[in-house]
């Protein structure tokens, strides 16, 4: 009985699908496909502080109470220095009991309290006093200093444009070598693991890449500490063209 059911299932799926519309004709069109990409080296002109208020202490109140102490004091900082408060922000608060292994037992060492703030500096000339005073007033970490600019946006639309130049002349060239030339574009992908953010990013092997720089700022004081350099911004693509056999014309005659 199983081997007659199975048997008429099968033939009736069959049916359906015969009497069905029929499958569309999938059109294959020769393409060559590339990456490409596009850097632009950029100089800052914002920077990105995160520091951290450490406190410890047996009793959980004192190291609270500390904490909170020199957070004031970095937020009233903040305040004279003119900072936007919307470019301030605690970033996390933590607290938790301390132990360590003494003599094969854990012993319990106190509580510590950890507060983090990030603050953004739009004036990079300012870099130095923000960090000793912050220091000074009960910072006593600092975690973080990462470089960005105001016009982001405007540096990856570049960045895309340069990674789809170069993926363009890469394919020219591949075709070339075969007798062939590429025609339209017949997909873009943007290729998000590549990064588009600052910063060095890891390349995709064999990808053609075009550059550009900007001149490089000069600090406007030789007692700075800080050295801006450039950043990277950086756009990965993957095109695929079509591609057109020269020989396709000159076999016909």
């Amino acid at each position: 009985m199983t081997q007659v059911f199975t048997t008429i299932v099968f033939v009736s799926l069959i049916g359906v699908h015969s009497a069905g519309e029929p499958s569309p004709v999938v059109e294959m069109i020769p393409s060559i496909e590339v990456s490409g990409t596009g850097e632009l080296k950029v100089v800052p002109d914002e920077i990105v502080l995160l520091f951290g208020i450490e406190t410890q202490d047996m009793s959980l109140d004192k190291a609270k109470a500390e904490n909170d102490s020199r957070t004031r004091r970095i937020l009233s900082l903040v305040k004279e220095l003119r900072i936007d408060p919307k470019d301030v922000q605690t970033d996390y608060v933590k607290i938790s009991p301390e132990y360590e292994r003494e003599d094969s037992k854990t012993v319990f060492k106190g509580y510590e309290v950890s507060v983090s703030i990030q603050v953004l500096l739009h004036d990079t000339t300012r870099y130095d006093e923000l960090v000793t005073k912050a220091l000074s007033a009960g910072a006593n970490r600092l975690y973080s200093v990462d470089f960005r600019s105001s016009e982001a946006r405007k540096h990856r639309e570049e960045a895309r444009r340069l990674a789809l130049i170069a993926a363009r002349k890469k394919a020219e060239r591949m075709a070339a070598a075969l007798d062939c030339r590429i025609g339209k574009p017949l997909s873009i992908v943007e290729n998000h693991q590549s990064s588009l953010l600052f910063g060095s990013g890891q390349f995709i092997s064999n990808t053609a890449q075009a550059t550009e720089e900007e001149p490089s700022g000069n600090s406007d004081s030789d007692q700075s500490t800080l050295a801006l350099g450039r950043i990277s911004v950086k756009a990965t693509v993957s095109v695929r063209f079509e591609l057109i056999d020269n020989r396709a014309g000159r076999d016909d005659q």
